[in-house]
């Protein structure tokens, strides 16, 4: 059973180590997102690659990425270019730009 998620429980039956305090929702309601750079270097982690040509999953950290951008991979140090970019399956022109409207 999961123990001061929702609500608090205290004291805690798995031991006083944690017997105030707030929830852990409680906690995740009030953590500010960091802002993202977007005059900084471009970044983006690589979270997997699809198996039909070379295609990636990514989601960009900082900086602005477009379509025919030359990006560098590292730590591999390849220079490849942008051929599209996509959120949820659809073409955007640029870093968020929804084709869609």
């Amino acid at each position: 059973k999961a123990i001061n998620i929702k609500e608090k429980n205290f004291p805690s039956p798995n031991g006083d180590w944690y017997n105030n305090g707030a929830t852990l929702l409680d906690i995740l309601d009030v953590i500010k997102t960091p802002k993202r750079g977007y005059k900084k270097p471009l970044r983006i982690p690589i979270i997997d690659k699809l198996d039909k040509g070379l295609q990636i999953i990514a989601m960009v950290q900082q900086g602005i990425i477009n379509k025919g951008d030359q990006i560098k991979i590292m730590p591999q140090n390849i220079i490849t270019k942008v051929h599209a970019l996509e959120i949820d399956d659809g073409a955007v022109t640029d870093n968020g730009n929804n084709n869609k409207g």
